[in-house]
């Protein structure tokens, strides 16, 4: 059975990874939400089947994913607020309740 894969890639800095590897499309959402992948930093994410030799860019729709989370949550960070407007317009992000440090634990 095929694998896809998420790979998001972010801008490069001396202290960022390039990409990060997302087994699932889940895990890449959470992951923004929660603040684990500087959101501001990311300049594309591909949804990727090896096996089928496919490759899609999908930071559209999980940008609209990541918005479908915070109005669910009830707030966002403001990086991931503006990820979800630069990726998937400012429709999205309007009416989203923007919270420093939101998820901080």
């Amino acid at each position: 059975m095929s694998q896809d894969v998420f790979i998001v890639r972010m801008n490069w800095t001396d202290t960022a990874v390039l990409e990060r590897l997302f087994l699932t499309r889940a895990a890449v959402v959470a992951d923004i939400v929660l603040c684990e992948i500087p959101a501001n930093e990311i300049t594309a994410i591909l949804q990727c089947n090896p096996e089928e030799h496919i490759c899609d860019d999908v930071t559209e729709t999980i940008a609209r994913a990541v918005a479908n989370e915070g109005e669910r949550l009830g707030e966002c960070s403001p990086e991931a607020r503006d990820f979800i407007e630069e990726f998937a317009g400012l429709a999205w992000a309007r009416g989203l309740r923007v919270v420093e440090k939101a998820f901080a634990a």
